[in-house]
């Protein structure tokens, strides 16, 4: 491929015999958005994973130390799916410990 300046604001570039023009106009909008979404989504693992583990310290009384070690490795191992599983099945199982006693 073989590019020649067009002098128009694009280049002129010659591919297996075709002239092609090529404009490139940046969209204003979309490195913005994309930078937010790149920003908040380590942000918001983040806040899942320090949510999770203070749970699982709030609740030493109900755990004993080997299921209190298990949890976190697991949240810290698998950050959003360690998460998800103490707030679906750890959190529940040991809430309903709690309030049996």
């Amino acid at each position: 491929m073989t590019s020649y300046g067009a002098g128009l604001g694009g280049d002129v570039c010659l591919t297996h015999g075709m002239l092609l023009t090529v404009t490139e106009v940046p969209n204003p909008v979309l490195p913005a958005g994309f930078d937010i979404a790149l920003a908040l989504v380590p942000l918001m693992i983040m806040a899942i994973i320090i949510v999770s583990m203070v749970s699982i310290v709030r609740r030493h009384e109900s755990l004993s130390v080997w299921e209190s070690v298990g949890w976190t490795a697991l949240v810290i191992t698998v950050p959003v799916l360690g998460a998800i599983i103490w707030f679906t099945v750890g959190r529940s199982r040991h809430r309903l410990v709690t309030e049996a006693r």
